[in-house]
């Protein structure tokens, strides 16, 4: 096995079990090329969320949080997360 082969590949049954059982260099495998925001760098996903924040700001779009609006969203996130952590 020469080709180091980096995760995800394209997900058949032998690559899945050959993932399963730590098995990280494949020989002939082709990996998957990445589109849209998964393909882009950190930064520049960022930099378009900013421009869309702007955008969603000037248009009067955006949602802008009260004090009791925040308390409210996170005594709902508290109790949530109770809910998670005595099942």
């Amino acid at each position: 096995m020469n080709c180091v082969a980096p995760w995800p590949l394209i997900r058949t049954p032998t690559v899945l079990y050959l993932r399963d059982h730590g098995i990280s260099e494949v020989q002939g495998m082709e990996q998957k090329q990445k589109k849209g925001f998964a393909g882009m760098s950190r930064d520049k996903r960022r930099k378009i969320a900013r421009w869309g924040g702007i955008a969603a700001h000037q248009s009067g779009k955006c949602h802008e949080w009260n004090s009791e609006e925040a308390r409210m969203a996170g005594r709902k996130g508290a109790r949530a997360r109770r809910k998670t952590a005595q099942a």
